[in-house]
């Protein structure tokens, strides 16, 4: 569980502003503490039953089952430093998280070596223990996930981490190892255990805490697409305020707008007297254009006359379509002579041709 916290705390440096450059170091050194610990505790736990002194374990599938359990981790780590984690992203990360742990357990059992004797798994035991590692890591995705950014009680949220990482690997892996049947009589300690009667205590135990991960597993994944849902609310909520704020045609801030904007100007300009310069516009023998050529080309004048002004506006500039045909220009902070300059380059670009391609002959307006 130490070493999990290291790993945690070594993760939590990645949301520092001075660490951006050594990201992905942060995430190899966060992943390989995790993927050791992970490691350390399954042959910990091995060298805990008691195995024959003549034991051995394969040097290379031991390497392997550190690789495995370190490219997991790394994975992990990288998932929850993501700035979203969709459901999806969360069952997948899940699934290969578990797996991972469960491969670095069996394959390190492969490793074992003992002369004369072989090793039997029980399938209903072997397919708990994937439940647990599965389980165990999507849970613990979550709370990682869900609380990277919290700075009140930042010892206890890493503290809790660590907690439930470390008893999905300690679940996963006596959960593995009561699987394990051994051909020698001598080492068959889980199969004396059925024959006494005790191998349905210990079925159980195994069965309640299966049990209370997944069921934590499954409340982290309704949880998630609550605040998923919640999330679209919010933005969809957003983006109706935004268009009962916006015109729809030219997608200029609206008439409603302009009455927010405006009293908080106002209220602004009474602690500070700050001034504002209102500009009027109006678009002259615009209903001529409409009556000679169509709505349609009026609309498309209305947009292009939008287009073409906004991008002159700058910080404390507004423009705000009032009406039909009808405009403001509210600068901020301007006196009448600054006004009146950019009413001159409005002037000028508002009276540069706008054209129209009508079918096959060209709209000319001016």
């Amino acid at each position: 569980m130490i070493i999990c916290y290291i790993a945690i705390s070594l993760e939590q440096l990645i949301f520092t502003p001075h660490a951006a450059r050594i990201q992905k170091v942060i995430i190899c050194l966060s992943g390989m503490a995790l993927g050791f610990a992970i490691w350390a505790m399954h042959f910990v736990g091995m060298l805990a039953c008691h195995l024959p002194e003549n034991h051995t374990f394969d040097l290379t599938l031991t390497v392997i089952s550190y690789i495995i359990a370190t490219l997991a981790s790394i994975f992990a780590v990288w998932l929850t430093t993501q700035d979203t984690l969709p459901l999806p992203r969360l069952i997948l990360g899940a699934l290969l998280m578990g797996l991972g742990i469960a491969g670095m357990h069996y394959v390190g059992m492969m490793g074992l070596e003992i002369p004369n004797q072989q090793i039997y798994y029980h399938p209903i035991l072997v397919i708990l223990s994937v439940t647990i590692a599965i389980s165990g890591s999507g849970l613990s995705f979550w709370l990682a996930f869900k609380y990277k950014n919290t700075f009140s009680h930042k010892l206890l949220y890493k503290a809790a981490v660590s907690i439930m990482i470390a008893l999905s690997i300690v679940g996963m892996h006596y959960t593995g190892m009561a699987a394990a049947t051994f051909s020698s009589t001598h080492v068959n300690h889980f199969e004396n255990q059925l024959n006494e009667g005790q191998g349905v205590l210990l079925f159980t135990i195994i069965f309640v805490a299966s049990l209370i991960l997944v069921s934590a597993f499954c409340v982290a994944i309704l949880e998630r697409r609550l605040e998923e849902r919640s999330l679209q609310l919010i933005q969809a909520n957003k983006e109706l305020e935004g268009l009962a704020l916006q015109d729809n045609l030219t997608k200029l801030p609206n008439r409603l707008f302009l009455v927010e904007y405006t009293d908080a100007l106002f209220l602004d300009y009474k602690e500070t007297a700050t001034k504002i310069a209102f500009v009027f516009i109006d678009l002259d023998r615009f209903k001529s254009v409409n009556d000679a050529f169509g709505h349609h080309i009026g609309d498309e004048l209305l947009v292009k006359f939008a287009q073409r002004l906004y991008p002159l506006l700058t910080e404390g500039q507004k423009l705000i379509r009032i009406g039909g045909d009808e405009f403001i220009l509210i600068l901020e902070d301007s006196s009448r002579i600054q006004a009146e300059h950019i009413a001159e380059l409005f002037l000028q670009k508002i009276q540069d041709s706008f054209k129209f391609r009508v079918k096959k002959s060209i709209f000319q307006q001016v």
